[in-house]
């Protein structure tokens, strides 16, 4: 999604759905992985990457999608915070092959 103000983009936000195998937390399998969501710094503070991340989750819930995330920095945590997202917990990442 690119977000216009008089033919500039100022910021723009994609989303990544995939299926994964169905879990007692995600019945159907589909997820949404909300990525690359980002705002011109001259055009923060005025809601436009708030209101790219409420399209991009209105998008993945029009498709019944319930698993919805995205990996974010400490300085874009509150925005996020504010639309309902939280922190997961127990998750792990490979660093290096073994």
């Amino acid at each position: 999604m690119l977000c216009l103000r008089r033919e500039e983009i100022v910021g723009c936000g994609g989303i990544c759905l995939y299926h994964e195998m169905p879990s007692p937390d995600n019945l159907n399998g589909k997820c949404a992985y909300l990525m690359n969501i980002y705002t011109r710094p001259q055009f923060r503070g005025h809601g436009i990457g708030n209101r790219i991340v409420r399209w991009l989750v209105e998008q993945a819930r029009q498709r019944h999608i319930s698993k919805i995330y995205l990996e974010t920095s400490n300085k874009g945590r509150p925005l996020y915070q504010t639309i309902g997202f939280a922190d997961m917990k127990d998750m792990m990442k490979l660093s290096r092959e073994k």
